[in-house]
């Protein structure tokens, strides 16, 4: 889910021409997620009221990884990531 909503960010705000999707282990108890685009305007986390259909995948990234995540600028883009611990 997490991977998705970071995905779909991408498309609907960055995406170009490509865009790129990783998964990495970090270490025996953690993930990252990590989405790089072509824009360099970072997510902010916004509270969309309960009339609003969209505006709500960054606070459910955030619920969900609990604040592990975050975005850095690139030269030519931006990258989101986000970090999960992994249930033994």
């Amino acid at each position: 889910m997490i991977a998705s909503e970071l995905a779909t960010n991408a498309a609907k705000t960055g995406w170009r021409r490509q865009m790129r999707v990783e998964i990495q282990r970090l270490d025996e108890r953690s993930v990252q997620i990590r989405v790089t685009d072509g824009c360099r305007v970072l997510p902010v986390m916004v509270e969309a009221d309960g009339q609003v259909e969209g505006g709500r995948g960054i606070a459910l990234v955030h619920h969900l990884t609990r604040g592990h995540w975050g975005a850095d600028r690139l030269p030519h883009g931006k990258t989101v990531h986000a970090e999960l611990g992994v249930v033994a």
